[in-house]
């Protein structure tokens, strides 16, 4: 695995907004979607990274959706080198500040992440009924399809 450089987490942080501007809701009920397809496309690129879990429980790995429930998850993120990603760009810092606009936007504390096992959140994205409906679950292809691409343009094409 390599590390990803500045120059390209910040690329990946740009095309990652734009697909948060093109898809509904995709913060509210499809995180944890984006949050496992961004994870596999960066694995494919040789990129290491972790499924991060803004919660209240904090300092665990959960590896089974019976973990992940109780645990009073807000939001689901990615780490990769020591910032976080989602559709809203990249955090940096125990605080989640966003780079972008240095504003918080979560009260939780990175050290307070859980880690998820990609298996776990596997079963739970296939849990509709779980995540808040206002994201339209229509969309988990395209956003596979567009985080992919995203990926590839920040890092180059894996295959």
């Amino acid at each position: 695995m390599k590390k990803a450089s500045q120059k390209e987490i910040a690329l990946l942080a740009k095309r990652l907004r734009a697909i948060g501007k093109k898809i509904p809701n995709i913060n509210y009920g499809g995180c944890g979607v984006f949050a496992y397809a961004l994870h596999a496309a960066l694995a494919k690129s040789g990129i290491k990274s972790a499924i991060a879990i803004v919660s209240r429980k904090g300092n665990g790995v959960i590896r089974s959706v019976n973990e992940l429930d109780g645990a009073h998850f807000m939001h689901m993120i990615v780490r990769v080198d020591g910032k976080y990603l989602d559709s809203d760009g990249v955090y940096a810092g125990n605080t989640l500040t966003a780079v972008s606009n240095s504003r918080a936007k979560y009260g939780w504390m990175a050290d307070k992440l859980d880690v998820a096992h990609p298996k776990a959140l596997t079963a739970m994205n296939k849990l509709a009924d779980e995540w808040n409906p206002r994201f339209d679950r229509t969309n988990i292809r395209i956003v596979k399809k567009m985080v992919r691409a995203a990926v590839d343009s920040a890092f180059g094409d894996a295959n």
